[in-house]
């Protein structure tokens, strides 16, 4: 995790932790080494039922939205490359749109499935959903109304990333707040950046924003198209876009040949046959609706203001894009929505105090190790 795009002294605080704080959960547990072959044949099987349990409309009333949650596992440096990885997963319940935390609670664990691209959900939902539920049976009173997740929803190669999978599992709306994108349909990183150069949409690191311009600017149509092959593998087997500050694996799937290639630079917006606005004075932005060759919607490019990699979002479950993307806006006081960036700071300084408080080691948090957020 690049901890540059916070730029906030409260991610440094200490937390005391639980005296029942322990390793003894395991999440993937697997007594011999794995048929990987087998393992995904079963896991692209599951993901095609899911996803037809996908709603991609509004189960919720949006207007009485006072709990917003927010998920997201950091990793214990020490575990990196072993086989059996320790993390802590983190939940976080903000009230809305205050952005006040009115709740934390973590889940160490030990995961013990390995790593495999487009198929996260399999090796960090389990931990997520069981943090959801315990809230659920101890203070049901707290529970959020939507989940925001560090990692995709329907912007997936199957339809079912990490953020639908936990949708599921715990019946909350929710939707994927991806820091890195998955090549879907035609749809390509650089392509996305070059849109939203050519717009002239411009920024440094992220910090906060000043108001003054009122909500999102036009929508944009980002359509499909073929690529050029930019990646470089790392040691380790992972890729590197390398005109993107973070990391990410690419699929199988997303190496098939595409169609023609373009940004349809038409201020359209697919999702309602409308311009897009999000009406918070304080928090403009850019969005660019992600479309692909057969003209599906997968999710959204989004950028606030002042800040040059836009994040990701997607619809889980339970909730439509222009929800998804108008909560996501609210939540935003930097690059990444409230929900999720109180997550990933308060389980990084899990991790630190958990290794013995010294405030010096780096969690990699947003997911696994590698970066990917699928």
């Amino acid at each position: 995790m690049d901890r540059s795009q916070y730029e906030d002294e409260g991610e440094d605080q200490q937390f005391k932790l639980p005296s029942s704080a322990h390793f003894g959960s395991e999440h993937g547990n697997m007594k011999t080494r794995p048929n990987l072959h087998a393992i995904e044949t079963e896991w692209r099987a599951d993901q095609e039922r899911r996803r037809i349990a996908i709603l991609e409309v509004d189960t919720f009333d949006r207007a009485s939205l006072t709990r917003v949650g927010g998920l997201d596992l950091s990793f214990f440096p020490s575990s990196h490359g072993h086989e059996r990885e320790e993390a802590v997963a983190c939940f976080v319940v903000l009230s809305y749109p205050s952005l006040e935390v009115l709740h934390e609670s973590y889940l160490p664990t030990t995961l013990t499935i390995p790593y495999v691209a487009g198929f996260l959900a399999y090796r960090e939902g389990p931990p997520m959903a069981q943090l959801v539920e315990e809230l659920r049976r101890t203070q049901p009173t707290l529970m959020p109304q939507v989940l925001m997740v560090d990692g995709n929803g329907i912007l997936h190669p199957r339809g079912c990333g990490l953020a639908s999978h936990v949708g599921l599992l715990t019946g909350i709306p929710s939707i994927g707040c991806a820091k890195t994108f998955l090549h879907v349909e035609g749809l390509e990183t650089l392509a996305v950046r070059k849109a939203l150069q050519e717009q002239g949409h411009r920024g440094g690191r992220e910090g906060g924003r000043e108001g003054g311009r009122e909500g999102l600017t036009k929508g944009q149509d980002l359509v499909g198209g073929p690529g050029r092959r930019v990646e470089k593998r790392e040691a380790g087997g992972g890729h590197r876009l390398e005109e993107l500050e973070t990391k990410g694996s690419r699929t199988p799937e997303a190496d098939v040949d595409n169609g023609e290639a373009g940004v349809r630079q038409e201020e359209v917006c697919p999702v309602n046959a409308s311009t897009t606005h999000f009406h918070r004075a304080q928090s403009p932005g850019r969005v660019f609706h992600l479309v692909g060759r057969a003209g599906r919607v997968w999710g959204a490019a989004f950028c606030p203001s002042g800040v040059s990699n836009p994040i990701y979002v997607s619809v889980g479950t339970g909730i439509s894009l222009t929800s998804a993307l108008s909560t996501v806006e609210a939540c935003c006081k930097y690059r990444v929505p409230e929900p999720v960036r109180q997550a990933d700071i308060r389980s990084r300084a899990w991790v630190r105090t958990w290794e013995g408080g010294r405030g010096k080691v780096e969690a990699k948090g947003g997911g696994d190790p590698r970066g990917s957020s699928m």
